[in-house]
């Protein structure tokens, strides 16, 4: 259990098939709003059935286990977040892991992006992904409230992809690799 900004406790757990449908409305919302998502609501699953097929290689398959893992923020029995870290395959490269987090626009804020970082990091320090020992993300130079959020949590700015997002409108933002080392 965390304890959110706003009083309400949220429940930060592997992600499960039943989840697929809240996942899907939360990824709709954010996705809609276009806020640090690289996809737009087009090009996400569209039922349910395609959003448990996307979450099965995290349940059950190679992103699972060792490989990696898809935790997700429960609020009041609604899921609001997700996040997911895998572990690179190759063997040279083992050691380093990918992290990805979402959060439903209207809990944003509330401190579910925290706690969805911290159980992936404590996977890489504690769990089934021991030996994990760097950890990257993308995030949209534009987007302070993230990348102040990972700031805190040890990340450090390591490039730019200069011009790297277009927007629907046309403009254009950098992406900025981070990383952390354990």
């Amino acid at each position: 259990m965390v304890r959110l900004k706003d009083g309400r406790e949220a429940v930060i757990r592997p992600a499960r098939y039943a989840d697929a449908s809240h996942l899907l409305e939360a990824q709709q919302r954010t996705h809609g709003a276009g806020i640090g998502v690289v996809r737009s609501p087009e090009e996400l699953p569209r039922t349910v059935r395609e959003q448990e097929e996307f979450m099965r290689d995290w349940i059950e398959g190679p992103k699972s286990g060792a490989g990696g893992l898809m935790l997700v923020a429960e609020v009041g029995g609604r899921v609001v977040g997700e996040a997911t870290i895998r572990r690179q395959a190759p063997a040279r490269v083992r050691h380093c892991a990918h992290v990805a987090i979402e959060v439903d626009v209207p809990a944003q804020g509330l401190g579910i992006g925290r706690a969805l970082m911290e159980g992936l990091l404590e996977w890489a320090r504690t769990g089934e992904g021991r030996g994990v020992t760097r950890i990257d993300l993308f995030v949209f130079a534009d987007n302070v409230r993230a990348i102040s959020l990972y700031r805190s949590l040890g990340f450090v700015e390591e490039g730019r992809r200069r011009n790297y997002i277009r927007q629907p409108d046309g403009t254009v933002i950098d992406d900025l690799m981070m990383a952390l080392l354990l």
